[in-house]
């Protein structure tokens, strides 16, 4: 995507009229990843108090207003909440979500129709760049998955992995993320073993750890930690299937290290 923060600060900066500038704020507050979205949406009233702290916006004082919506990190969730955000509350802007399926779901569905600016913190995967209409009101501030997942195959190589199964959880994010890890490690001259879709939020997973497990003793695991990543890694450690894991940030949480133990995890390695 073409476009800088300076475009986003020009596009709040047209609505001065206004006692009060408000921005919705679409955050996962329960779904996958919780503890993830947690101090993003802290930052978020933080930057609102420091602004306001500070005699508020723009040379009238405007004061800066958060209204916050859970959305789940889910595509209905995140349409129903902006929906409302728009269409209730009015906000002038969007600051979320932090998922990529629910940041396009919300701003082909009602945002960018509605004609309000979307920025994400957090939505990563490539089809966010790859949106045709309205992309002039969707930006977001980090990088896209493109890279990270392209990152991540070098990392595999670097550390001689050269064969590797492959297992995402079934949603926008990691399935994004996972075929650019896999079409990179391929095209470095790795081999892909396996590379299967799991269902989130399963009680079990020993299943599909038997399927990928008999194909290689690495593994690339994309998926949330909240919705099935650690019982998934949790039966692999149990049956022994795998030695080595790699992943993307979806798995980062201190709940992944208080469910399985520190000294289980010597041989994962997560990026973000």
């Amino acid at each position: 995507m073409k476009k800088t923060f300076i475009a986003t600060t020009a596009a709040l900066l047209a609505s001065t009229a206004y006692a009060e500038v408000t921005i919705g704020n679409p955050m996962g507050m329960t779904g996958p990843i919780p503890d993830l979205v947690a101090p993003m949406a802290a930052a978020v009233d933080l930057a609102a108090q420091n602004i306001n702290d500070q005699g508020g916006m723009f040379a009238g004082g405007e004061e800066f207003t958060v209204i916050r919506a859970d959305s789940a990190c889910d595509p209905v969730a995140a349409v129903d909440a902006v929906t409302k955000l728009i269409n209730v509350n009015g906000v002038s802007a969007i600051v979320g979500p932090v998922c990529s399926g629910g940041t396009i779901a919300q701003a082909e569905s009602v945002s960018i129709p509605a004609g309000v600016l979307t920025l994400s913190v957090s939505a990563s995967s490539p089809a966010i760049t790859e949106m045709e209409d309205g992309t002039d009101l969707v930006f977001r501030t980090t990088a896209s998955d493109a890279y990270q997942g392209v990152a991540l195959a070098e990392l595999a190589m670097a550390n001689g992995i050269t064969d590797i199964a492959v297992s995402y959880s079934n949603d926008d994010y990691n399935a994004a993320i996972s075929e650019v890890f896999a079409t990179a490690f391929v095209e470095m001259g790795g081999t892909i073993t396996a590379n299967e879709a799991h269902e989130p939020n399963k009680a079990s997973y020993r299943a599909e750890v038997a399927t990928i497990g008999a194909t290689s003793e690495n593994v690339a695991l994309f998926s949330y930690y909240g919705s099935g990543g650690i019982t998934l890694m949790r039966n692999a450690l149990e049956t022994g299937a795998f030695t080595n894991f790699i992943g993307a940030d979806g798995m980062l949480s201190d709940e992944l290290i208080e469910q399985l133990g520190a000294e289980n995890l010597e041989n994962a390695t997560f990026t973000t």
